[in-house]
């Protein structure tokens, strides 16, 4: 595997982020009023791609998917290391609840409004169970964040629907959002700055 390195994508990411934002609903217009104030965008790539390269985001070649989920599980274990608590969030926006109802499987799932959404806790976390997650969202671009707010393992929420209460939390929570970017092989991600 090559080395990876993040490279500072500036107002361009930024944009870049809130437009994939813009496409869904729910989670993603609450983040985009709650807590998309402070950060900075950057994209994950091997060390040998070129700066002029990144800020291509609909361009593919960059990277292998293989090296985007390896680095987002890495990168994923290292955040809930950081944080007291978290989820990792991927928001499916073209599916709606009854599309996936009763056909989850091991994926845990949550519903709000027409939102579908699938989730990992920390114990979740290893490069398969993080792919099989975001393959089950069918939606273009990805969209996923990591929160420090806990999803709580009820069993009721588990493929059944949450409050406004609880979306709003995850939304004020995020700390991190990662968006599908060159031709779906890599991501940008944006990170909320340290205060």
């Amino acid at each position: 595997m090559r080395t990876m390195t993040e490279i500072r994508l500036g107002q361009e990411g930024i944009e870049y982020v809130r437009s994939c934002l813009r496409q869904g609903s729910d989670l993603s217009e609450k983040i985009l009023q709650l807590s998309f104030n402070d950060g900075e965008a950057f994209a994950p790539v091997p060390d040998d791609v070129g700066a002029e390269h990144v800020k291509q985001f609909a361009v593919g070649g960059l990277i292998s998917r293989r090296e985007t989920l390896d680095w987002l599980a890495s990168h994923l274990k290292d955040l809930f290391r950081r944080n007291e608590a978290g989820t990792f969030i991927v928001q499916d926006v073209w599916t709606k609840p009854a599309d996936v109802a009763g056909n989850t499987g091991d994926t845990k799932t949550f519903f709000h409004d027409d939102n579908v959404y699938y989730f990992l806790n920390a114990n979740d976390l290893k490069a398969d169970s993080i792919s099989r997650t975001l393959r089950k969202a069918r939606s273009y671009p990805m969209t996923a964040v990591f929160t420090t707010f806990q999803v709580p393992p009820q069993p009721i929420l588990l493929g059944g629907p949450v409050s406004d209460e609880l979306i709003t939390e995850l939304a004020k929570a995020t700390r991190e959002i990662f968006v599908g970017a060159y031709d779906q092989e890599g991501l940008v991600a944006w990170r909320r700055s340290a205060k």
